[in-house]
């Protein structure tokens, strides 16, 4: 016999996302990820990446559909050449990790499934064209902020989440 799990269709995408936000997060003790924003609904579209942050995005399927954008703001900061891969694989593990257990949490506590693509990473002097939300859909753009320590410094981070469906 197959029983499914009871969904919990009440919630909206912003108690969601709350509610499976991580304080800290370690990453292999390479660095640590912490909140640093909390989670916010926006009313206007997101500001473009700029040409001092290095960006990752993650498209959602399932049940949950969308895209995931992260930022990392490198304005005055010093990596030396020797340190700069490892950083970003750093910077997009983080990410990866982050955004994997927020879906794995999500499955867990609300019982809906997201299907997360490969991250898609873009250097410095790359664009990343946001995906804009029409006015008239119900899709919805939430937004927080965490900080990246590693390599004896902070690092800012912009979590970007446009989702599409109706959980407001």
């Amino acid at each position: 016999m197959n029983i499914q799990p009871q969904r919990n269709n009440h919630y909206s995408y912003p108690d969601i996302f709350q509610e499976v936000l991580s304080d800290e997060i370690n990453i292999y003790n390479q660095a640590y990820l912490e909140l640093d924003r909390p989670l916010t609904v926006m009313s206007h579209p997101f500001h473009k990446k700029t040409t001092k942050e290095i960006g990752v995005s993650f498209q959602l399927d399932g049940e949950i559909k969308g895209d995931i954008y992260c930022f990392l703001d490198m304005y005055d900061k010093n990596i030396s050449p020797g340190e700069i891969n490892f950083f970003k694989s750093l910077f997009v593990e983080s990410m990866n990790i982050l955004v994997g257990k927020m879906l794995t949490d999500i499955e867990e506590k609300f019982h809906q499934l997201a299907k997360l693509a490969s991250p898609q990473f873009y250097d410095l002097d790359q664009l990343l064209e946001i995906k804009v939300l029409s006015k008239e859909s119900k899709d919805i753009a939430l937004q927080t902020g965490y900080k990246l320590i590693s390599l004896n410094n902070e690092f800012d981070c912009r979590i970007l989440v446009n989702l599409k469906g109706s959980k407001k």
